[in-house]
């Protein structure tokens, strides 16, 4: 994840698991992966949205209103997401 995120993101800087506060080792690696983690799941929000942001407006019209029936009936049903 490490690299890919590098790849695309040239101003994300790689920290070291030694540079996050923590008591262990162990609280320290925790900390560390879910800086990872939230960097990689960003740079896949930045990506869906740019692709958004290419297509016809229509069609931007379009996937809103299905995410929102999706929604609407994910609620209605019980679920959440």
């Amino acid at each position: 994840m490490v690299r890919r995120i590098e790849m695309r993101d040239t101003e994300w800087r790689h920290k070291k698991r030694s540079e996050f506060p923590g008591p262990t080792r162990s609280a320290r690696g925790s900390q560390y992966k879910s800086y990872v983690r939230d960097s990689y799941r960003a740079l896949v929000k930045e990506k869906q949205r740019t692709f958004i942001e290419t297509l016809p407006m229509i069609e931007r019209v379009g996937v809103v209103v299905y995410a929102l029936l999706t929604w609407f009936d994910n609620n209605r049903s019980g679920r959440s997401i």
